[in-house]
């Protein structure tokens, strides 16, 4: 329990020095009420799905999944209000401010495994739940609040990876095993607030991301020789921080080209690979959150308050692209280890698998194409609440008709696909293929909520995958239904903004 106590406490303290140095205003909050009632929304909303799972249905999930919806939404709550005050007046402030985020979902995983010890799987799996609500609803509802980006990216990524840990080390004399993601997350938000002493005015962000990387990389090497005796947690840490600092690299430029664009994608799947062959999953995560301090460092320039704040914008969307890819290779491989007994002699032949895989790769463009969005200034708060709510609930139920209409295979297609279409949000939105469009990291967070309602909930609907075709046609028909009702009412919600502007 040391571990855990040692996640927990660095975990709010570096959320309570986060929140103090970038304490202010920032342009995002343009209504100091506007803020707190989306925070009552996501609070609201999260007690409410807490409160379904108290219900015994073979189709809804058990209460310790709804403790860690409670746990994983009032977090996000937090970090929402935070992201969208905050302002890091000084350097200094905007690099330390960006560990808030990382620090909530550090003290989400160690109160879990805290709490729940041997039993946290279900917790940590409403955990990613809860806090994709909190990211989705307040990233639609206020665009500008780009730590929301870095919050879904960090739950999702020590989330998956700690349910990993519990597949590959699931015997009792490895439990200490399950607490090396919540470390290498402390090491990097420690990292941070060491390399944030380095910030100075006019000169950038490249020397704290290099002081937290080394202090990271450093700090693995111990837990590898001492805590966690095997050197192959040390090579996936090392390897996971060098292939994200060449893609933050090659996203430095004012313009990403496509061949940088293309070189970052082809990186994220070099590494996924090595990354299995160490450690499987779990060790893709551990080189995943080693390379934190980058996208930390590469937030803070979002979270200035001036007369520039957007500086440096287009190298964090890249960079994070690229981690919502890598996140999704996560999940794709922990839906494998949830549901291999659902999934034997997998292959293509089966038609559904193909075009479930195709429809995941062109999911972020259907959310586009299907929910076009006009300027926010032209949306009151209620009208892009509203929206959040209605895409988050399209994109949490998408997966689940997939797996009820064609099985556990067209669910898996699904999760490959959507990682693929992770490489062309890294292509659309870092602007490599034309026009830089940001509003492709609102899809990429709705597809990385999909992900997880496929991880989490879909073995709740297993006997429905495998129903009579009668069952599946009503399924169907009530899907398109629904999804016809969704696009009519964001239609009139638009229409309603244009007509008061």
């Amino acid at each position: 329990m040391v571990p855990d106590w040692i996640a927990v406490g660095i975990g709010a303290a570096g959320a309570a020095a986060g929140i103090v140095a970038g304490g202010g205003r920032s342009p995002a909050a343009r209504e100091e009420p506007g803020v707190w009632k989306i925070a009552v929304t996501v609070a609201v909303a999260t007690v409410f799905l807490f409160a379904l799972t108290w219900i015994k249905s073979p189709y809804l999930p058990g209460v310790n999944t709804g403790y860690g919806i409670l746990i994983g939404g009032l977090l996000g709550a937090v970090a929402g209000i935070t992201a969208a005050r905050v302002s890091g007046k000084t350097p200094w402030g905007a690099v330390l401010a960006a560990a808030a985020p990382p620090s909530l979902a550090l003290l989400g995983g160690g109160l879990i495994l805290l709490l729940f010890g041997a039993e946290s799987l279900p917790v940590l799996g409403g955990f990613l739940a809860g806090a994709l609500l909190a990211a989705v609803l307040f990233r639609l509802a206020l665009p500008g609040a780009a730590g929301m980006d870095l919050w879904a990216l960090t739950a999702a990524t020590v989330g998956a990876t700690l349910m990993l840990s519990a597949f590959r080390f699931d015997a009792a004399t490895d439990f200490l095993w399950w607490r090396a993601p919540l470390m290498v997350l402390a090491a990097a938000v420690v990292a941070q607030a060491t390399g944030a002493a380095a910030a100075r005015e006019g000169k950038g962000f490249g020397l704290p991301a290099l002081i937290a990387s080394c202090i990271t990389l450093g700090l693995v090497a111990v837990f590898a020789w001492r805590v966690f005796p095997d050197w192959a947690l040390l090579q996936v840490a090392v390897a996971g921080a060098g292939t994200f600092t060449l893609a933050a690299w090659l996203a430095a430029g004012r313009t990403v080209s496509t061949q940088a664009a293309a070189i970052a994608a082809l990186l994220v799947v070099a590494y996924a690979a090595a990354g299995f062959r160490l450690l499987g999953g779990f060790g893709v995560g551990i080189g995943l959150l080693a390379a934190w301090p980058l996208l930390m460092s590469l937030t803070a320039p979002l979270l200035r308050a001036g007369p520039e704040p957007g500086e440096g914008a287009g190298a964090t969307r890249a960079l994070s692209c690229a981690f919502f890819v890598g996140c999704g290779v996560l999940l794709y491989r922990l839906f494998l280890e949830l549901y291999a007994g659902e999934l034997p002699g997998l292959d293509l032949y089966p038609h559904y698998t193909f075009v479930a895989l195709v429809f995941g790769a062109v999911f972020p463009v259907v959310l586009l194409s299907l929910f076009p969005s006009p300027a926010p200034a032209l949306r009151p708060l209620a009208g892009r609440l509203t929206g959040g709510v209605l895409l988050w609930v399209l994109a949490v139920s998408t997966p689940l008709v997939l797996l009820i209409i064609w099985g556990f295979k067209a669910a898996l297609g699904f999760l490959a696909g959507s990682v693929a279409a992770g490489a062309f949000v890294l292509f659309a939105g870092t602007g490599s293929l034309g026009a830089i469009s940001p509003r492709f990291i609102e899809p990429a967070l709705l597809t990385l909520a999909a992900q997880v309602s496929a991880v989490q909930f879909s073995g709740l609907f297993k006997e429905l995958a495998q129903g009579p075709r009668l069952t599946k046609v009503v399924v169907l028909a009530a899907a398109v239904a629904a999804g016809l009702v969704l696009v009519k009412v964001w239609s009139v919600l638009n229409r309603s903004a244009v007509k008061e502007e």
